[in-house]
């Protein structure tokens, strides 16, 4: 079987890839749940006759399929006011051709694919199409709009979707005893699978392989030839494919060219706070191991703390949430879990313990307690020259906390240090001088 999903933003295209008729095609809605417009019931939406007028967002009778468009406008709608790029979540099924499933065995793929890409209980409509082959694949959309405990709207994140709905076709078809299929075509037993998967890599690999990758490998590395150049854009490439990430290739390649230029008579640690879902602890702990150092990932693994009221409009409790075992298989998969030692817990818990000389940190943490105690703790024991990457240089509470001159003073013990960019972009850089500044 094959699986595909993306994200949506439209509403009128939705719903015409749900219901649409199609020549010598038929559509059967079999259910429309949770949308406030839905109230019809759900039925079979027969081919026009050729000479009708076409209606490709209604059914025959003018009921279920009018519903449905109006609940999915009323959501884009809604999503327009709030801020929500994409509130809806599109997802294709389809089985090897002379394969087919009772209506049960559909059901069950689609509460399937439901709960493991997060959308439990979420409003969705499902629709079976019946081909001329007699053969049916099966569309499904979720409203991805949910909300917080104290009424926060949000959209949810399925995260690494091509992953996931892969994982969820390679169990579906264990259990159903279906064939695989990659790509758009059956695999035929001749083709070895993992030619396949090469064709599929290199295709993905000319596709979105973008230029700042290209400039890296093209650079000269004194730690890196050519060859193991390219090695690493691979392997960051399909980092980022299979994981969600929230940095650009930029900033993580910056982070990178920091840990394989700093000298290596120079002792320190890779330090990570804030990993989320693995994405940048994957790619951090190849360029560690390839610098012999060590990275240490300092993470609560339960998502962030509850903000103080300056961050509550931006962040909520539990937002970002990785857990440690889905981080651990995450670098275990793209990365390098050898060179990784992970400390589980809020930064004020675990940080003043840690006394390990810091050659670079990337610090990512979104609020401003917690960067106040990132800072605390790790600048001081940054190597001469040693540099702190922060990726928190667009939240206003954070940027307050680096332009407050008392606090460099009476809680790190310096003059506030010149973080270049700070208070217009969003990845800064604060590096640690060779002589430091006494405080005065």
């Amino acid at each position: 079987m094959l699986a595909k999903g993306k994200t949506c933003a439209d509403a009128q295209k939705l719903v015409a890839c749900l219901i649409k008729n199609h020549r010598n095609k038929r559509v059967e809605l079999v259910e429309i749940r949770g949308f406030a417009a839905a109230g019809a019931s759900a039925g079979i939406v027969d081919r026009q006759e050729k000479g009708e007028r076409s209606a490709p967002f209604y059914l025959p009778d003018g009921s279920a399929s009018s519903n449905l468009a109006t609940a999915f406008r009323d959501i884009e709608l809604h999503a327009r006011q709030t801020g929500i790029a994409t509130p809806f979540f599109h997802c294709y099924t389809r089985l090897a051709p002379g394969e087919f499933l009772t209506p049960e065995g559909w059901a069950y793929i689609a509460d399937r694919e439901e709960t493991d890409l997060g959308f439990t209980g979420q409003p969705r409509a499902v629709a079976l199409r019946h081909l001329p082959d007699h053969s049916i694949d099966m569309h499904i959309a979720w409203s991805r709009i949910t909300y917080t405990d104290d009424g926060r709207v949000y959209a949810i994140d399925p995260g690494p979707i091509e992953n996931k709905l892969k994982r969820i076709c390679r169990q579906l078809e264990s259990k159903l005893g279906l064939a695989e299929i990659r790509g758009f075509k059956a695999v035929e037993p001749c083709v070895p699978a993992p030619l396949w998967k090469w064709i599929r890599w290199q295709k993905k690999l000319r596709l979105q392989c973008p230029l700042e990758f290209n400039r890296f490998v093209a650079e000269p590395h004194p730690r890196l030839d050519s060859k193991r150049c390219k090695r690493l854009r691979n392997r960051y490439l399909r980092a980022h494919l299979g994981i969600h990430c929230v940095h650009t290739h930029v900033e993580i390649l910056t982070v990178t060219n920091a840990i394989l230029d700093a000298p290596t008579q120079v002792d320190g640690v890779v330090v990570e706070a804030g990993c989320f879902k693995g994405g940048s602890t994957a790619k951090l702990s190849i360029a560690a191991k390839l610098a012999n150092r060590k990275l240490v990932v300092f993470d609560s693994f339960a998502g962030l703390p509850d903000p103080k009221s300056s961050d509550r409009m931006s962040f909520y409790a539990g937002e970002y949430t990785g857990s440690l075992d889905e981080v651990r298989d995450n670098v275990k998969r793209y990365g390098e879990i050898g060179a990784c030692e992970f400390r589980k817990g809020w930064f004020s818990d675990t940080m003043p313990s840690f006394t390990d000389t810091v050659a670079v940190a990337f610090v990512d943490v979104d609020l401003s307690d917690s960067i106040r105690t990132c800072l605390k703790y790790l600048y001081p024991l940054l190597v001469p020259g040693g540099v702190i990457f922060s990726h928190d240089g667009h939240v206003p509470s954070c940027v307050a906390v680096m332009q407050d001159q008392s606090f460099w003073k009476n809680e790190v013990g310096i003059e506030a240090p010149l973080i270049p960019g700070l208070g217009k972009e969003k990845f800064l850089r604060i590096e640690k001088p060779i002589t430091s500044a006494p405080v005065r």
